[in-house]
């Protein structure tokens, strides 16, 4: 593939996937003000129910560190690259894993959740990671600067709406429940989680606010994508590609392709910021 081609994918990829770095409280409020939301400290079961107990399920699991020693290299597996029973390698131990593993364990062996059904599972794993749970705090310095860290939450109780998510649903896993963060609008994510047949909108980020609307599971985990690929944005973004790949092609002429992403420009200003000729430019992609 040519380097534009990939530029203008990653452009791309960059635009959707990359702006879950922060959430605000407007969209919060707009939640709780429709009635969506269910208040700190709220016992859900009503609403969510209590879906399946584990040991029902999965009689043939007793070991609380079952699925950590399933997707988790222990301490003595290191740093090696060792494939599960999935054919998925495990994540190794590095990335202050030496910190989250201990606590993982505690988590794990605080509640007999092999014997607990999906509702309390969920609940524990949101009350270790939420927002304004266990000492958590919103901190987007933290969420910026250190997203990198594993576990970072959990290790520190700081982080924003990527790390509260993604851990949420990380440590839902772990204790057998479904749980996935996904990218509800341009600069927030949230969680999905399964309790019994349904699925719910779940976010850990906003000072232990609960979200417990039920949604279509495909339909809310691809809204956002779909509805950013619907927008005016996208399409001129789109239009842009495929200028490229005229251009690429020989349909057009670089100067015509330059000319349309910046028709108020000169030949000789857009050939200044490119510090090449346009000829020059198109036997970069020969």
């Amino acid at each position: 593939m040519k380097r534009l081609t990939i530029l203008c994918a990653a452009l791309t990829a960059a635009m959707f996937m990359n702006m879950s770095v922060y959430a605000g409280t407007s969209e919060v409020a707009a939640e709780v003000s429709a009635g969506t939301v269910c208040l700190p400290g709220a016992d859900l079961t009503d609403v969510m129910g209590g879906g399946f107990i584990f040991s029902d399920q999965h009689p043939e699991i007793t070991d609380p560190e079952y699925y950590l020693k399933e997707w988790y290299n222990s301490p003595q597996e290191g740093e090696q690259s060792i494939l599960n029973a999935h054919g998925e390698y495990k994540t190794p131990y590095n990335n202050y894993m030496d910190e989250a593993y201990p606590l993982l364990q505690e988590f794990l062996h605080s509640f007999d959740w092999i014997h607990a059904d999906e509702y309390t599972r969920y609940q524990k794993a949101f009350e270790r990671v939420g927002a304004a749970y266990h000492g958590n705090i919103y901190d987007a310095d933290a969420g910026y600067n250190r997203s990198k860290e594993r576990w970072l939450v959990l290790r520190t109780r700081h982080g924003m709406c990527e790390q509260f998510s993604n851990e949420l649903a990380e440590l839902c896993k772990l204790v057998g429940v479904r749980c996935e963060a996904y990218q509800s609008s341009a600069y927030h994510k949230r969680c999905l989680v399964q309790i019994g047949e349904i699925w719910y909108v779940v976010d850990p980020t906003n000072n232990g606010v609960k979200n417990c609307k039920a949604v279509d599971y495909a339909a809310e985990r691809d809204r956002y994508k779909n509805e950013y690929f619907a927008s005016e944005e996208a399409q001129i973004l789109q239009e842009q590609l495929d200028m490229g790949e005229k251009a690429q092609k020989g349909e057009i002429t670089w100067r015509e392709y330059f000319h349309y992403l910046f028709p108020d420009y000169t030949d000789e200003q857009i050939q200044s910021q490119l510090g090449m000729s346009y000829e020059e430019y198109g036997n970069l992609w020969k």
